[in-house]
């Protein structure tokens, strides 16, 4: 298995909902997310472009209160 297999294996069995975006946390920069929800559970998975915000491609997973 690749190496954001256990970042990515958070969001098995949820369901995407909707799309967010935040554009506050870089200046300058739009940020998108897929709004995900199990049951009363919910993340958004940030589509960044690696870890960083840079290079390939990575979904970082918060977890939402």
């Amino acid at each position: 298995m690749g190496e954001y297999t256990k970042e990515y294996s958070k969001i098995v069995g949820y369901t995407v909902q909707s799309i967010t975006m935040d554009d506050e946390s870089f200046p300058g920069c739009e940020l998108y997310g897929l709004v995900l929800t199990k049951g009363k559970q919910k993340r958004i998975a940030w589509v960044l472009r690696d870890i960083e915000g840079n290079g390939d491609g990575f979904l970082d997973i918060e977890e939402v209160q």
